[in-house]
Formats: C-alpha cells, sequence, structure tokens
C-alpha cells in the first residue's frame, strides 16, 4: 500500500484476455497446490459495491489473506512516531530550500487550494507533503483508505479469525518512501502533482477495475508513469521481484492462501505475473 501513496497507480490486473466482466482474480500454480491473486485499489468510495458473491465465496474458501502490509491497527502508530522524528525541517529549513523556485509555488497552490496554510506547509518534507496532498485531494473527491479493497479484506478476515501474512511490513513501506524515494524529492513531488493535475484520473481507474477492463487498465497505467521509470522501479517492479519468490515459496503451504496486493503489480513490464509465469507457474485469470 506504500501508506496509499501515489494511489492512483493502484490498477488491476494484467494481460488482457475475453474474460467474465469483474474485478480480476487469477490462479497460480496447478492441483492442489494453487492459490488466487487480486488486484486491490487502495483507495476506493464507500458507496460503490464491489464485493459480488463469487469473489466473497473465493475468499471465504480460502484459510489465510496475504496482503502487502498486515496489521493495520499498527499503522497509525508507526506512521506517527515517522512523521514526527522525520517528518519536518528544522527551524531555519523549509521545503523552498529542497526544490526549485517553480515546483515549490506549484506545490503551495495545491496546498493552498486544498485548505493548508503556505506556511505551515512548507514546513512538511517532501515525502509528507505528498502524503497530506494525496490525502486531503482523496478526500475532497469523495475516496477513502478506510473503504480500499486490501482494508476491506484485512477486515474480513480479523472479523471470521482468518489469519493474515504481509508481504512487507508498515516500517518497510515508509522506508521506500523517506530513504529510496526521498532521494530525488522533487521527481516525487512532481510526480504526484501530475496526478492531481488530472482529476478524472481515480474515476477512470475505478471504472474499469470494476469492468475488469485490462486494456483500459494498461494503458491508464503508461500514461501514469511513462515520463517516470524510476518511479516504476521503485514502487511498483523492484518490490514484485522480491515477492515473487515469497508466493512461489506459498504453493504446496498447508494453508490456501487468498493474495491481495496493488492492481499496478500486476500490470507492466516486470508484473508480478510475468515473474510468476517465468519461474514456470501456471497462471489463469479466473
Amino acid at each position: 500500500m506504500i501508506l496509499f501513496l501515489f494511489l492512483f497507480m493502484a490498477l488491476a490486473g494484467a494481460n488482457a484476455t475475453a474474460q467474465s466482466v469483474g474485478p480480476a482474480i487469477w490462479e497460480i500454480g496447478e492441483g492442489d497446490s494453487t492459490l488466487l491473486i487480486m488486484g486491490s485499489v487502495h483507495l476506493f468510495r464507500s458507496d460503490i459495491h464491489w464485493l459480488d458473491p463469487e469473489i466473497r465465496s473465493r475468499f471465504e474458501e480460502s484459510t489465510m489473506l496475504v496482503v502487502e502490509v498486515a496489521y493495520l491497527e499498527d499503522m497509525d502508530e508507526v506512521t506517527i512516531r515517522l512523521v514526527e522524528e522525520r517528518g519536518f525541517y528544522p527551524p531555519g529549513e523549509s521545503l523552498a530550500d529542497e526544490v526549485g523556485a517553480e515546483l515549490y509555488e506549484r506545490v503551495m497552490l495545491h496546498a493552498e487550494a486544498l485548505g493548508c496554510g503556505r506556511r505551515e506547509f512548507s514546513q512538511l518534507r517532501p515525502w509528507l507533503a505528498v502524503l497530506v496532498l494525496t490525502q486531503l485531494w482523496a478526500e475532497r473527491h469523495g475516496y477513502d483508505a478506510g473503504a480500499g479493497v486490501d482494508v476491506v479484506f484485512n477486515r474480513m478476515a480479523n472479523e471470521t479469525g482468518k489469519p493474515v501474512w504481509g508481504l512487507e511490513t508498515i516500517r518497510e513501506q515508509m522506508d521506500v518512501l523517506i530513504e529510496d524515494l526521498g532521494s530525488d524529492p522533487e521527481t516525487m513531488l512532481e510526480y504526484a502533482l501530475v496526478q492531481l493535475d488530472n482529476g478524472d484520473y481515480l474515476d477512470s481507474l475505478v471504472e474499469a477495475w470494476l469492468k475488469g477492463d485490462m486494456r483500459a487498465l494498461e494503458a491508464l497505467l503508461h500514461e501514469s508513469l511513462a515520463d517516470f521509470p524510476e518511479m516504476y522501479e521503485l514502487l511498483i517492479a523492484a518490490r514484485n521481484r522480491r515477492w515473487a519468490g515469497m508466493i512461489e515459496m506459498m504453493l504446496g503451504d498447508e494453508h490456501s492462501q487468498f493474495v491481495v496486493v496493488g492492481a499496478a503489480h500486476l500490470l507492466g513490464p516486470d508484473n508480478l505475473l510475468d515473474l510468476l509465469r517465468a519461474r514456470g507457474i501456471r497462471v489463469v485469470r479466473q
């Protein structure tokens, strides 16, 4: 989830084929050694229904939920601590000292449009500035991280006592945000502003995801990242390469896993599904 940062990239599926309409699910493996993978949209509108009987049934048949980050109840505590320790500039410094004047002004205009005070916002380090802008933009447009697909599955698992396992920890995700992406703050901020300027982008993603329209989702991913290959490598491809081996090891486990990852991980170069195929594992959309 990467703390719901760059959530406009939360696409679904890969490898367009003529399949049934609806959010996409893939079966991985063969015989008794199988698991299911579903792409998640991390931000969702609470008034949109997506959990159809087929998806619910496949989830209920599983014995373990696998998500990017388990123990979401710890997220607030970890995030608050990191914000306090690493989210603000010391006295006498500001965002204006770290990025160019033109980009700084664009960031400030977005912040003001979303109700933030210029002086206060300038004290946020780039990674925190992006998080705040993204959250405020999403709220203004009716989207809620609490209604995200992975969060809904987490809630359902907790209610039924189904074990939940994470591919990463929240601190590992924060390290990608603060250390890796944070090493190039101008690119990180520029990417975020491009997404914020495209007001229809998230609506288009959700509509395509609900239909299981792989071609549309692939096109949206390309549109989002064509000018930011380094973002794709850090946020998506590098993590996919780590996860592919972890998911392969799950095959043959005593549990029947239902895996839910941000659906951009199932699209584009080095997508998770193709990496599994390259390991000789059968991948079939259901």
